[in-house]
Formats: C-alpha cells, sequence, structure tokens
C-alpha cells in the first residue's frame, strides 16, 4: 500500500517548535519580523503571501509586505531594497521572485545581492547560495531544497546509498538539494525534464524529487514499486492546481508519495514552515 507523505504534517512539526520560541518572548520585546517583497500582483504571489502570513501570525512572526508597481525604474527598486535591509525592526527578507517587471532578467543578480546575508533568510542572493557550492551549510539554506530535506527526516527516509534523480529546471531547488543530499551519501542524478532517456533514469532510481513546473508531467510509465516521490511542482491549470506528478497513476505504483492540497504542495507547506524558521534564527542572532 502507498503510503501518503503529507507535509502539513511535517509543517506543523516546525511551526510547534517556532510557537514554543517565541512564546518566551515578552509582550514588550521587538518580535521576529519577515519583509516580504512584492512587485506587481501576480496571482501566485498573492496566494505564496497569504500563507506567510497566516503560518507567521499564528506564530508569533510578524510580516510586513512591501509592493513595487511592476514598472518600477530600477534605481528606485533598488534604492528602496536597501533601505528595507537597513530596517532594525525587520529580521528577515524574502523577495516573491521572479518578479513580473519588464527587464527582470538583466537585474536580477542586483535584486538578488541587494539582500544583506544576515537578513537573507530564503538564500536567494548569488552570495549565500554559492557558499553550498564550497561545503559551507552554516547560514541559511534555500526553503525548498531545506523542505525536501525535512520530508526525509520526518518520514526517516534513508538517504545514505540510495540513488536520488532529481528531475529539475532551475538552480532554486534542484542544485543545492543534489549538494544537500550529497552530503547524506547519496547517489544523485540532477537532469532537465528534456533528458532523452528520463524514463530510465527515474525508474533505475531509490528515490525520484520533481521540480519541473510541468502539470502532471511524470505519468505512470516513469515509476516502479517501491520507490519515494517527491512532487515539489505547483502548477494552475484549468482544472485547479496540480503537481509536476500524475498522483493518480503514480500513487497506484510507488511506496511513497507526497500530496497535494487546494492550491499548495507538500514541498511548499513546509517551505514556508522553513522560512518562518529561518526567520527566528534570524532574529536570534540579533538580538
Amino acid at each position: 500500500m502507498t503510503k501518503l507523505l503529507d507535509g502539513k504534517l511535517v509543517a506543523d512539526s516546525l511551526l510547534r517548535e517556532i510557537s514554543r520560541e517565541t512564546e518566551k518572548i515578552l509582550p514588550e520585546e521587538p518580535h521576529p519580523k519577515l519583509a516580504l517583497i512584492r512587485a506587481g500582483n501576480k496571482g501566485d504571489d498573492l496566494t505564496c503571501e497569504k500563507f506567510i502570513k497566516k503560518a507567521g501570525a499564528d506564530r508569533g512572526i510578524e510580516t510586513e509586505t512591501f509592493v513595487f508597481p511592476w514598472d518600477i525604474a530600477k534605481e528606485e527598486l533598488l534604492s528602496s531594497l536597501r533601505v528595507i535591509g537597513t530596517r532594525e525592526d525587520v529580521h528577515g527578507i524574502a523577495p516573491l521572485l521572479p518578479f513580473p517587471l519588464p527587464d527582470y532578467m538583466s537585474w536580477e543578480n542586483e535584486i538578488r545581492n541587494s539582500i544583506p546575508l544576515e537578513k537573507d533568510v530564503a538564500c536567494v542572493s548569488r552570495y549565500a547560495a554559492s557558499r553550498l557550492y564550497f561545503g559551507d551549510f552554516s547560514g541559511f539554506l534555500p526553503v525548498g531544497a531545506q523542505a525536501v530535506m525535512e520530508i526525509f527526516k520526518y518520514y526517516d527516509i534513508p538517504l545514505a546509498n540510495r540513488s536520488i534523480a532529481v528531475v529539475d529546471n532551475c538552480f532554486i531547488l534542484g542544485k543545492p538539494l543534489s549538494l544537500m543530499v550529497l552530503r547524506e551519501n547519496a547517489v544523485v542524478t540532477l537532469c532537465y525534464g528534456s533528458a532523452e532517456n528520463l524514463q530510465e533514469i527515474t525508474k533505475q532510481a531509490h528515490i525520484v524529487i520533481a521540480a519541473v513546473n510541468e502539470p502532471n508531467f511524470l505519468t505512470g510509465e516513469f515509476f516502479r514499486e517501491g520507490q519515494i516521490v517527491i512532487d515539489a511542482g505547483a502548477n494552475r491549470t484549468d482544472e485547479g492546481y496540480c503537481g509536476d506528478v500524475n498522483f493518480a497513476e503514480a500513487s497506484s505504483i510507488v511506496a511513497g508519495i507526497t500530496s497535494f492540497s487546494g492550491s499548495i504542495s507538500s514541498v511548499d507547506s513546509v517551505a514556508i514552515a522553513v522560512l518562518l524558521s529561518n526567520v527566528l534564527k534570524a532574529y536570534k542572532n540579533s538580538v
């Protein structure tokens, strides 16, 4: 029987620990505060913001959203980000990237690197991310990748000497996650969804992690019995939200698979909890 890997249970465990810590803060003392940076009003950004604010408010972490117009001038945006970065009452900063700006790709590095390292709770700056490639895992880690590791930990899924296929089209999750599981002595294959032998790669793996952001991209033919499947995709379709894995087909084959509830995946649920946990750590580091 397939085991459902419920990210909400993992997230709730992390959020309870946050509550235990924030309850110790006296009313007159500063409280942990997250600055969310949003450009425009993309639906997915608004949904993400809503989940983060609700989870934070219930656990004693304040959230302030800074909203910029989609056509803001580059220098005005970067100047504003630098000001936010100097605010003493802000302990963590998380931009909802990618911004829907006309020239976003040409600004991306400057936007990411405008966030002070000690407040980069989502690990979006190039400097913070590059440390991982030199084996320095002491700072804040990319929240999506860390969320997958938290799922492994919660469900006691062994990684050492296990083969892991990471099907990913970007550096936000797949590359840092590959480094994290390598630290656990796993054997990793990182590939694009366009790989010609993708089906062979996924079927040979003990664990398959999907993050291509293509609805129901991995169908039942990509899996075999006994595997663990982590679906990190989140896609809006005419029928609603779904992951990258065809859940109905995969769940009838594999040993364990993550769930997708409403408009949020298991990985995203845990990523929000990881983000708030990082805000709390940044707060502790500042007091």
